[in-house]
């Protein structure tokens, strides 16, 4: 068994979080992220207290960077529950599209994105077909007729935490997956 961690940004002159990977590579598959101060179901990581780091982006990339050469996949997260009156907006459309183009440049891009926006899972899906699209726990999918209506936008789903221990259902919603070309994604330590 493989695990995706998430990733935290340590305080200039600590051990950067890639050592930390590193040392558990063997275990990992996956290093989920938040883009500065987007929303995304974490912390920002630029500001915190009002304070804001202005080195956070350029030590994100490097980390990234380290982690990408291991061969660990990147899953950047879009996964905040509300945009507000940006949900399905051109502006939040242009972030997510600007945020992905200028990873492909400096880290070489990010396999994942998880978010929580059918809008977000659109777009990329529409600029940016190379990379999966997961839906978020934070929507709430647990059923075959949910992964069904949402098909066409995602590539894998975080299974709602309630099924996490039902083991018949969670065969069942295998089974569809499997034979729709799609993969389920269980998060152990759930809030």
């Amino acid at each position: 068994m493989k695990f995706a961690v998430g990733f935290q940004l340590n305080d200039p002159g600590e051990a950067p979080f890639s050592s930390i990977v590193s040392a558990y590579r063997e275990r990992i598959s996956e290093v989920f992220f938040p883009w500065l101060d987007i929303p995304t179901g974490r912390s920002g990581i630029a500001s915190r207290h009002g304070h804001t780091d202005w080195t956070a982006q350029q030590r994100l990339e490097e980390e990234l960077r380290a982690i990408k050469a291991m061969g660990i996949k990147l899953d950047l997260l879009f996964n905040g529950n509300c945009y507000g009156q940006y949900a399905i907006s051109e502006k939040l459309a242009n972030t997510v599209s600007s945020v992905l183009a200028h990873l492909e440049d400096a880290v070489g891009g990010v396999e994942i994105i998880t978010t929580a926006s059918p809008a977000i899972a659109h777009t990329v899906k529409k600029h940016f077909p190379h990379i999966e699209v997961r839906a978020s726990v934070n929507m709430r999918i647990g059923t075959i007729k949910g992964m069904e209506y949402l098909a066409d936008l995602f590539d894998s789903y975080h299974v709602m935490r309630e099924y996490n221990r039902d083991l018949d259902h969670l065969h069942k919603l295998k089974a569809w997956a499997d034979n729709a070309g799609k993969q389920l994604v269980l998060l152990a330590n759930s809030g």
